[in-house]
């Protein structure tokens, strides 16, 4: 049986633990968090991704199999329309906001130093 568990950080900033069971011979497979049973699945042998929320963001579960062996991975869906997508839209805003305003001062400080050359 493959066993795994992630600890994922919401923006909240609280914990939740997300653990797996896969069962190797039965291919069936449970997966909760933080007690609370978000999947199960049967006969689960071949490649297959699942999405979960967890504090208004939404995972991917991907079980990658290659020959005999199975991968798992956790990975934080950010696609169009999703919550996570839009906070790193206003987030990306945000930093293009900032960004030109430093740079406007700065264009201010440059030819203000400039004028004040050429009148001394």
């Amino acid at each position: 049986m493959s066993q795994y568990s992630w600890t994922y950080v919401g923006d909240s900033g609280r914990k939740f633990k997300i653990s797996l069971y896969h069962g190797m011979r039965t291919g069936h497979l449970l997966v909760h968090c933080n007690g609370k049973v978000m999947i199960i699945d049967f006969s689960v042998r071949k490649t297959k991704r699942y999405t979960i929320m967890v504090d208004n963001d939404m995972l991917d579960l991907v079980l990658s199999r290659t020959g005999d062996e199975i991968t798992y991975s956790l990975e934080v869906n950010n696609r169009e329309g999703t919550p996570g997508w839009e906070r790193d839209r206003k987030d990306r805003r945000k930093s293009i906001k900032l960004g030109l305003i430093f740079l406007l001062i700065i264009i201010a400080i440059v030819l203000l130093s400039i004028k004040l050359s050429i009148v001394f």
